[in-house]
């Protein structure tokens, strides 16, 4: 199930597959493999190549997987990524134009909702590629927006999967993800040049 495995296009305006993507693949992976449910919904929220979604599309287990993203020039590639891998897939796949989760509905709920957000601490206008990994000033503004609306959408039994740096303020992340009631499951950490970066299943406390 190793997205290294797939075929997939990449853009100059879309974050490409990383070892970031390469960590939450084999999280996903995981958590999978131990489910005993066989009828997951998955939600890909900022989805970009489509890497991790099409990770969990190839999975038995999964029924149907959204991928959501603000960009439409992350969901044109991953309709391809999609297309070119579709023999492999089991879920049924949809796509969503939307900014965090403010283009799904309020009544939807999922199994494994996941997001490799921007988690660098940056300040300032960035281009649209530059922010895919601007994570605001100190790096968890865009991940804490996420699980605030992530908690309303998960199911009472499922995770939320999230990637993290060590250049981020990740006690902060860590103290709102308690304050909504989310408590650590499983985590994987990769040292890669100057920084950790850890792969994340939250899930209701």
């Amino acid at each position: 199930m190793n997205y290294a495995d797939l075929d997939l296009g990449t853009s100059e305006l879309v974050y490409p597959p990383s070892e970031d993507t390469e960590l939450a693949a084999m999280l996903l992976e995981n958590y999978l493999e131990d489910a005993g449910n066989r009828d997951i919904r998955v939600l890909d929220m900022g989805t970009g190549s489509g890497a991790l979604g099409i990770t969990a599309a190839m999975s038995s287990k999964v029924s149907s997987v959204l991928f959501a993203d603000k960009n439409d020039d992350a969901l044109s590639l991953a309709r391809k990524n999609v297309s070119s891998n579709k023999k492999s897939l089991h879920a049924v796949c949809s796509f969503v134009k939307t900014d965090l989760f403010s283009g799904i509905d309020d009544a939807e709920r999922f199994e494994v909702i996941m997001f490799n957000p921007p988690y660098l601490p940056t300040e300032g206008e960035k281009s649209q590629l530059e922010n895919t990994w601007n994570g605001g000033r100190t790096g968890v503004e865009v991940t804490i927006a996420f699980l605030n609306g992530a908690v309303g959408h998960l199911d009472e039994k499922g995770v939320i999967l999230v990637v993290t740096s060590s250049l981020a303020d990740e006690g902060r992340f860590y103290s709102v993800a308690e304050g909504l009631g989310l408590s650590v499951r499983t985590k994987r950490t990769v040292h890669v040049f100057f920084e950790d970066i850890t792969a994340i299943t939250l899930a209701k406390q």
